[in-house]
């Protein structure tokens, strides 16, 4: 059976629960963008099926390919937009950061933290911008593992967190 996959970066507590905030005051500010339901992460590879049953190949394969990434510190630091129709936070650029994306990536990133997206209202988007625009927010925290999400019918799920390579 075929499930729907992710890998992303997730944001330890208390940047989990910042970036849940935004969403939320998001969501009730902007309803006509989505936000609050989805998890906060930072899309490593997007989503793509793959048969449930090869679940632990997938892992290895994961594991392997990023098996020389050491941890690195990540800076959010605040708000950009893409088009009219999603809002998020920036997301620093680091070597350590290129470095995993390109040994994941299937094509080019924008390394990003969603806030608020697929907006139905174009009318919507310059009040929703001129709300985050020049907000301050900046974050800094360690990332020492990705993880492999599995859509469930409640939405993206921590399915298996793939560690980064440990100093020796």
């Amino acid at each position: 059976m075929e499930a729907l996959y992710l890998v992303a970066i997730l944001p330890p507590e208390p940047v989990d629960m910042q970036i849940r905030q935004f969403k939320q005051e998001f969501a009730e500010r902007f309803p006509t963008f989505k936000s609050a339901t989805v998890l906060p992460h930072i899309t490593l590879i997007p989503p793509f099926k793959e048969d449930s049953g090869s679940a632990g190949f997938l892992v290895h394969d994961l594991t392997e390919l990023c098996s020389d990434c050491p941890p690195f510190l990540l800076t959010l630091s605040g708000f950009q937009h893409f088009g009219s129709h999603t809002i998020y936070a920036s997301v620093g650029e680091t070597i350590a950061l290129s470095r995993l994306f390109s040994n994941l990536a299937r094509g080019s990133a924008h390394p990003h933290m969603t806030i608020g997206y697929r907006n139905k209202n174009r009318k919507a988007f310059p009040l929703a911008w001129q709300a985050f625009e020049n907000r301050p927010f900046e974050a800094t925290f360690a990332v020492t593992s990705y993880w492999l999400l599995r859509f469930e019918h409640s939405g993206w799920q921590p399915f298996r967190e793939i560690p980064l390579l440990k100093a020796s």
